[in-house]
């Protein structure tokens, strides 16, 4: 029980210092122009539309859910109150602790490859991953994870991403994470 612990300390130390502190707040040189996000919003809906997709959009500059499906907290077992509350480190906390380390590795050196790129390359990529994690009522699953970029600020950081989860068909537990970035 120690060992749980202190591993699940060390996995959400982690995600602040390496994935959620790194990224930093947007810089917009102007206002966000949230008319972007409505025009994107058929999309993202049509997206969770098809199958069992469950969609999470993301807002970097306000460092919240612009847009997060019902069908997440049902599909997941996860109590809404505290994902709301805890934002996405609820998730991330869930996770098994070996996997959120593939995780919180990978996504930080995405986000640095990313970075990197010429703006106008930004939002030709997107992060495909599997992980195991343990739902509110202590069921592990295996989820499938996409994330891609909808939107940048004026100055060339992400502003919005799209995230779309779903149960991965194997189930396998022994098999640890992994994550991926495709352009």
């Amino acid at each position: 029980r120690y060992i749980e612990e202190y591993m699940s300390k060390a996995v959400e130390k982690a995600i602040r210092e390496l994935v959620l502190d790194r990224r930093g707040n947007p810089c917009f040189a102007s206002a966000p122009d949230y008319s972007k996000a409505d025009d994107l919003r058929s999309f993202w809906e049509q997206m969770e539309s098809t199958g069992n997709l469950i969609t999470i959009v993301w807002d970097y500059v306000k460092n919240d859910f612009l847009y997060l499906s019902d069908k997440f907290f049902n599909y997941f077992g996860f109590d809404p109150e505290n994902v709301y509350r805890e934002k996405l480190a609820y998730p991330l906390n869930r996770l098994l602790p070996a996997d959120a380390m593939i995780m919180i590795n990978g996504s930080a050196f995405v986000w640095d490859y990313v970075s990197d790129l010429p703006v106008d390359q930004r939002k030709n990529y997107k992060v495909i991953a599997e992980y195991r994690m343990r739902n509110d009522h202590n069921k592990m699953i295996r989820v499938h994870y996409q994330n891609i970029t909808l939107e940048l600020t004026d100055r060339g950081d992400v502003w919005l991403s799209m995230m779309l989860f779903e149960l991965c068909p194997d189930q396998n537990m022994e098999t640890p994470g992994n994550i991926s970035c495709i352009d």
